[in-house]
């Protein structure tokens, strides 16, 4: 529907957007909600009709209101989906390395009952660790080499280590929904916000939980069941995603994880396009 006169233009004004208020700017692409995208979009078609009121794009000026906002929902999609590009790049390149994603894979010590969940699901002997674990799927993926079934990467996909893990009480298992439009507030689920230890600290990242959370923080939980305090927070670390201890592991976890295990493997999935897959999901 646009020109591409226009569309350029367009582009031009969200970049001016961009420079009066970055950290503003960054914080509507951060999360994309329907309320940010709503924002962004308004401001573009405000800041569109600002710049060419004086005639510097008549173009502009013909379109009808509806026409109009066609045009920035355009725009916005085209930078929108260059940002989802770009945060799948930039995860790839934080890929961590295969002797680091070994070393995380040994470090954990399995509870009793998950190794009794993966000996009745997998068979072969009580696994010690994640490695261990990992080691039966390959033998697994081995034995069904020849025949219509699960490889190895569906395996690991459907496996308890890259499951997704709500986060939760760390003894009794009470969860604590992620859920932006719960009627409980953080104080009633007893959960709060602290700033990490100096040893926490270089593990912790920011990120979306029970809405957005722009800072690293540490989520302290006083299980409103059993009283139990327990730590948790966001992580980009294999070791800190790998904890077998009711340790929460979110989406973004999730894709990490499988990420890293994809290089550890020398597996080649798609992993950009099922990343941009996986943002797309979350943002409809």
């Amino acid at each position: 529907m646009k020109s591409t006169s226009i569309a350029a233009y367009g582009a031009t004004a969200l970049s001016l957007l961009q420079s009066r208020d970055p950290a503003g700017f960054e914080k509507l692409f951060q999360y994309l909600t329907p309320s940010s995208l709503r924002t962004l979009q308004d401001c573009l078609c405000e800041a569109l009709d600002t710049k060419t009121t004086s005639g510097t794009h008549p173009g502009w000026q013909s379109l009808s209101s509806t026409e109009k906002t066609q045009c920035c929902n355009e725009v916005v999609a085209e930078a929108v989906l260059r940002r989802l590009v770009f945060k799948c790049l930039r995860k790839y390149s934080t890929c961590s390395t295969p002797q680091t994603m070994e070393e995380a894979l040994k470090h954990h010590t399995l509870p009793k009952s998950l190794k009794e969940e993966l000996v009745e699901r997998y068979g072969g002997d009580p696994p010690n660790t994640w490695y261990d674990a990992l080691q039966r799927l390959k033998v697994i993926a081995d034995n069904n080499a020849d025949q219509r079934n699960p490889g190895l990467w569906e395996l690991v996909l459907d496996h308890p280590m890259t499951a997704y893990v709500p986060v939760q009480c760390q003894s009794c298992g009470l969860v604590v929904p992620d859920d932006l439009n719960s009627d409980l507030t953080d104080e009633q689920v007893g959960l709060r916000e602290e700033e990490p230890t100096d040893e926490e600290a270089p593990l912790v990242r920011s990120g979306w939980f029970r809405g957005p959370r722009p800072h690293a923080k540490v989520f302290v939980l006083t299980c409103t069941e059993c009283g139990v305090v327990s730590r948790w927070f966001r992580s980009r670390d294999p070791y800190v995603i790998l904890n077998a201890q009711k340790w929460g592991r979110l989406c973004g976890e999730q894709e990490d994880l499988r990420l890293d295990l994809a290089n550890y493997l020398d597996s080649h999935p798609n992993v950009l396009a099922s990343g941009l897959g996986s943002y797309l999901e979350r943002v409809q």
